[in-house]
C-alpha cells in the first residue's frame, strides 16, 4: 500500500490481483471503502 492510497491487492482464493495506481489528496494510508471494493471486484471477476 502506498502512502496516497496506491494498492496491490491479492486474493489467492479467487486468483485475482488488483493494482490501483491512482492517488488521493490525503495521505491517510488506509481506506476501508477501497478494500470493500476490491473484495467485491474479486468476487465478481472470479464467477
Amino acid at each position: 500500500m502506498g502512502i496516497y492510497n496506491q494498492y496491490i491487492y491479492i486474493d489467492p482464493d479467487n486468483q485475482t490481483v488488483v493494482v490501483k495506481l491512482s492517488h488521493t489528496p490525503d495521505a491517510n494510508g488506509w481506506d476501508d471503502d477501497n478494500f470493500a471494493f476490491f473484495d467485491k471486484l474479486s468476487e465478481l471477476v472470479s464467477e
